[in-house]
């Protein structure tokens, strides 16, 4: 099993995970995304980085189906370091209100330094908000990998 612990360290470490949705019809899209924890939830800005429209397709796919899968993963050439951690979640679009708002803005300032540089929000501030309800994992060399991983990026 993958503790609280161990997932909550890889959560605050990992610096994308791909977030996948189903569209309209049913066929799923996968994104990659950055997100701050806060609590038991996750924060994903639409930040200022260059869009093709003013109101995202993972907007409109959360809005039409809140639920998806996100995926945090490590590849490496050496097989054995190998791992990955599915989580089953529901996705809720949100905006200055919510009540871990600042606690949310502050965790992706700290975790992304390009926010300096970058503008946090698009137009009008809005984030992706996830909670899951399912965490599934795989390593190659069981629960050391995750550890030896996590090792070596806390300093």
């Amino acid at each position: 099993m993958l503790s609280e612990e161990i997932l909550y360290q890889l959560l605050d470490i990992m610096p994308v995970a791909r977030l996948g949705l189903l569209d309209g019809v049913g066929l799923p899209e996968a994104m990659p995304i950055v997100f701050a924890r806060v609590s038991d939830g996750l924060f994903s800005p639409i930040d200022g980085k260059p869009k093709s429209s003013a109101k995202l397709a993972r907007i409109k796919l959360i809005e039409n189906q809140p639920k998806g899968t996100l995926l945090l993963d490590h590849y490496h050439d050496n097989w054995e370091q190998l791992w990955w951690v599915k989580m089953d979640i529901e996705a809720t679009v949100i905006s200055m209100e919510h009540n871990l708002w600042d606690q949310a803005v502050s965790g992706l300032r700290a975790k992304y330094p390009q926010y300096h540089s970058v503008s946090l929000f698009k137009d009008n501030p809005t984030m992706i908000g996830v909670r899951w309800t399912r965490v599934r994992w795989w390593a190659s060399n069981e629960l050391k990998g995750i550890k030896r991983w996590i090792e070596t990026r806390v300093v």
